[in-house]
């Protein structure tokens, strides 16, 4: 019995196989066939003939009868754009994501690419099913209000590895393109107050930071004074520093409350990156401690312009040039 377990498939079998085979692939050309008679090659759907519900019709059948990788990774690129305008070639993408286990790259780039709410909401559960960052990424890049919320929530309380993964993701999710002030940074701004975890708030105070909204000051504000974390605490400087004039001012108070030494410097780097003016005389009183003397220094040079050194000397003798020395400072000789 073993060694009729070991002997190899007789030759019949083997055709059989190879038959099977040939008809697979002979079914993959005429498919193609078909789309090539519907589409120009150069892959733009400038048609050749045929009514556009016929065309979209094609096509969609083409994906759903679509047995390899291969073929369905020759059609996307025409299908996503076809998708755009035709809702059948889309629920074909759809239903074909919902059956690939796992989802190849190719096919979440195309739902990606189709950017309608409800290939986010499959992007997402995919990602959480599969547990597919590439799906996940692109479920924090679509820009839908909803399904971001859904993916915070997953960061904030899912555990082990569905979780772990939702909060890497969050950490690589970009803002919409050309920054536009609209529901999605509303719902970060409104979720970050109720998150539980660090590592979330975090990653979602760095997000928001991104859109350099100054209406988004108090949330930056109530996360630094409310948190004892130091990444939420940065995090939230890092926000201040993109919230123009009032975020300059309210890193100077951020920077009175800071009592390490990380701390300061932190509010220190964030000052520098705000270019906030009013905070020279801080700063060059930071030259006066060692520990601080050589982020003070970096960032006088990002607001001035100008190289002085870290002793607080020089910045004091040029600022005096400039006609506005405040009454506290000592001779700069005695420095």
């Amino acid at each position: 019995d073993q060694d009729q377990k070991l002997e190899r498939p007789p030759p019949l079998a083997v055709r059989r196989l190879e038959l099977q085979h040939s008809q697979l692939l002979e079914q993959k050309n005429v498919l193609l066939l078909r789309v090539k008679l519907v589409f120009d090659p150069d892959g733009r759907h400038a048609f050749r003939h045929g009514s556009e519900s016929t065309r979209a019709e094609t096509l969609a059948s083409a994906i759903r009868q679509a047995r390899s990788l291969s073929f369905v990774q020759a059609i996307l690129p025409i299908a996503v754009e076809v998708a755009r305008t035709e809702p059948e070639v889309a629920g074909a993408i759809l239903e074909l994501a919902r059956r690939s286990d796992p989802c190849p790259p190719s096919l979440v780039n195309a739902l990606g690419d189709l950017g309608s709410e409800e290939s986010a909401r499959l992007l997402l559960d995919i990602g959480v099913r599969q547990e597919n960052v590439a799906a996940l990424v692109g479920a924090g890049n679509s820009g839908r209000a909803d399904t971001v919320r859904r993916l915070i929530q997953i960061a904030d309380r899912g555990r082990g590895e569905t979780g772990r993964l939702a909060r890497a993701t969050l950490r690589r999710i970009a803002p919409p393109p050309g920054l536009v002030h609209g529901e999605l940074e509303s719902m970060v701004a409104g979720e970050i107050d109720g998150v539980r975890s660090t590592e979330v708030k975090a990653s979602l105070l760095a997000y928001l930071a991104l859109f350099k909204n100054p209406e988004n000051l108090g949330v930056f504000q109530r996360a630094f004074t409310t948190s004892r974390d130091d990444h939420i605490r940065a995090a939230a400087l890092g926000g201040m520093a993109n919230a123009g004039e009032a975020g300059g001012n309210a890193l100077l108070a951020a920077y009175r409350q800071c009592s390490t030494p990380a701390m300061k410097r932190s509010c220190i780097h964030a000052l520098g990156s705000a270019r906030h003016r009013p905070a020279v005389e801080v700063l060059v009183d930071a030259l006066s401690d060692t520990d601080l003397r050589r982020d003070a220094a970096r960032a006088l040079r990002r607001i001035t312009g100008r190289n002085l050194g870290d002793r607080p000397g020089p910045w004091i003798r040029w600022w005096r040039s400039q006609g506005d020395v405040p009454a506290a400072w000592r001779d700069p000789d005695a420095r």
